[in-house]
């Protein structure tokens, strides 16, 4: 059935009825795994990294906004090893994108166990303030990182994201 379903998705061009087709595919694809379970990811996992680079805005966005989600269906072992790279790829996207994982940035980390997190840190700490001049997003960043300090051990914290965060409220 779910073989089936993605068919259409697989071979479609650049047509108006095909970008709705897509971007409702991309807005629709957790409540989907939610559904089929994690055990389906390995047939979902081919459209899912087709839309995670599709050229279109809507489409990308939409999956940066839920991708928090999947770390709820697929655990902390398939999120390290699936969608630890798809949050990295989407913190290099344009803003809007970017501006979508770094919105639930805490709720994907929490989703990790500690060792796996700690691991990443220097990655998310870089991408946390990397170019942020607007300061609604710096705001933003600086009203989560409360959140982040509950997720890292203190002295981790404290030695990647306080300094950063002192420089954000200025």
């Amino acid at each position: 059935m779910v073989t089936e379903s993605l068919k259409p998705a697989k071979g479609m061009s650049n047509n108006q009825g095909q970008d709705e087709v897509l971007f409702h595919c991309a807005y629709n694809f957790p409540a989907v795994l939610l559904t089929l379970g994690p055990s389906a990811w390995p047939k979902l996992k081919p459209l899912h990294e087709k839309l995670v680079r599709d050229s279109r805005l809507k489409v990308r966005k939409t999956l940066a906004y839920s991708l928090f989600e999947l770390t709820k269906i697929l655990g902390a072992s398939m999120t390290e090893s699936e969608l630890v790279p798809v949050l990295f790829y989407f913190m290099k996207d344009s803003d809007e994108v970017k501006e979508g994982v770094m919105v639930s940035l805490p709720d994907f980390v929490a989703n990790l166990d500690l060792i796996q997190r700690e691991s990443y840190v220097d990655k998310l700490a870089e991408a946390w303030v990397s170019g942020e001049e607007n300061w609604r997003k710096r705001a933003m960043q600086v009203e989560q990182m409360g959140r982040l300090a509950s997720l890292f051990s203190p002295q981790v914290f404290a030695e990647k994201y306080l300094k950063q965060y002192f420089e954000m409220c200025q």
